[in-house]
């Protein structure tokens, strides 16, 4: 598992949060929702090492799996 970054922000706020699985249904869905209204939804993520936020730790793992599937 990578290593999460948690802000003193994520810890208090009590919204459940998960690494994204591109390849989870649920997933993708909240960040369509991002993509359209700027809010995740029910499902909201951490930011992963390397990456300092959650869109970016977000769109870089979506991109890395469109180019695996572009591979295969």
């Amino acid at each position: 598992m990578s290593s999460l970054l948690q802000t003193g922000t994520l810890r208090r706020a009590g919204i459940p949060r998960e690494e994204f699985n591109p390849g989870n249904n649920e997933h993708r869905a909240s960040l369509r929702k991002f993509l359209l209204t700027g809010n995740w939804g029910d499902i909201q993520f951490f930011a992963e090492e390397p990456y300092i936020s959650v869109p970016e730790t977000v769109m870089r793992k979506m991109a890395l799996r469109g180019m695996a599937m572009m591979d295969d």
